[in-house]
């Protein structure tokens, strides 16, 4: 019998609930009084297109009442901003975070044009939500006023919808620049409130980092405020470099296993592709000691785009931060350290992360 996977899952056991194709018996026996209900094709939360799919209890109540908590969630739940999308946090459903496509956020959220939303299940035809490690797309979110709706989506279907709201399973962790990444910013003097000559002490000391004691001097006339606003440049620096060596330190203590398995979640990726481009779609659980992934790529259309010629390389590059921040490219973070035992600490931690990830 081959057995189809459907978004519907319960991920505090990280296990898919899986029926057979056209059939009603539920391989997990917990759900079955849904799978056996002679109502259920009746049922608008039971689906065929052209499988049967079902949701669990606790998702019915979100098919329910998904217009507000949509509302509620981006009105007053936190969330994280990328390139494409807003992420917010659900308080009453946290297995789960709601992904907001920008222009989704400004043409239907915002202006209100709501007529009752639906939760559409995404199904997956291999065994990928077995991976616990990986944030998902589980519902694409469609208004009921839509004039194309559809009953679920395939990965690649819903990838390529334009306008979006999904509900992604949510992972672990904290994406690993999070901790720096904003004292970047504040040091290139393109933080939250831009700062031009912040902008332009940092591009002077990028034309310096190349002779390290030219560089060394510049910070030291900033730090004895010989430079316009050098005293906050100095400051800032030293405040991204404490922060920086910091993450790696933590991953760098990141156990062995939790390298392992990331890697071999890599190596075994079929029909999709990871976005190492953005070191933010990797999340570091530290408590647990485990790497989970966010915002992978289904459409074949851009796998060109996320195509790494060195995937274990591309991971390692990943964990330490990337290769561009704020539109700016670099060779690497590290080449931002100038003092020596800065150097040294960050040439000890990047050897010990590229031992566990194989690459020496």
């Amino acid at each position: 019998m081959e057995v189809k996977f459907f978004a519907t899952c319960d991920f505090g056991n990280s296990k898919p609930l899986a029926m057979e194709e056209y059939g009603k018996v539920c391989v997990d026996k917990r759900d079955t009084e849904y799978a056996n209900n002679k109502q259920a094709s009746d049922d608008r939360f039971y689906y065929s297109y052209p499988y049967k799919s079902l949701f669990s209890a606790q998702d019915i109540d979100l098919q329910k009442n998904i217009t507000n908590t949509v509302l509620e969630t981006v009105d007053y739940s936190k969330y994280a901003s990328g390139g494409e999308a807003m992420v917010f946090e659900i308080d009453e459903f946290p297995q789960y975070v709601l992904r907001v496509n920008k222009n989704a956020y400004t043409s239907v959220i915002k202006r209100g044009n709501l007529d009752g939303l639906m939760i559409c299940p995404i199904v997956y035809e291999n065994n990928i939500l077995t991976n616990k490690n990986l944030g998902l797309p589980i519902y694409v979110i469609q208004d009921n006023a839509a004039d194309f709706k559809k009953s679920v989506f395939s990965p690649k279907e819903a990838s390529r919808l334009k306008d979006s709201i999904m509900l992604l399973k949510k992972v672990p962790g904290v994406p690993i620049t999070s901790e720096y990444i904003d004292l970047m910013g504040e040091f290139m003097g393109v933080g939250e409130k831009p700062n031009h000559i912040q902008q332009k002490n940092f591009m002077q000391f990028m034309d310096l980092i190349k002779d390290k004691k030219r560089a060394e001097d510049f910070l030291t006339d900033c730090k004895e405020q010989n430079i316009p606003e050098g005293e906050l440049f100095y400051k800032n620096y030293k405040n991204f470099c404490v922060s920086y060596l910091n993450t790696l330190d933590k991953i760098a203590n990141m156990p062995k296993v939790a390298y392992d398995n990331a890697i071999s979640t890599i190596k075994n990726a079929y029909g999709y592709k990871f976005d190492f481009i953005n070191s933010d779609n990797i999340l570091a659980d530290f408590e647990t000691g485990e790497f989970n992934f966010v915002d992978l790529q289904f459409d074949p259309g851009v796998f060109d785009y996320y195509e790494c010629e060195h995937l274990i390389e591309s991971f390692k590059d990943a964990l330490l931060g990337g290769k561009c921040a704020y539109g700016i490219e670099f060779k690497e973070f590290g080449e931002l350290l100038i003092y020596k035992e800065d150097k040294e600490k960050y040439e000890k931690l990047k050897n010990e992360i590229e031992h566990k990830c194989g690459c020496n």
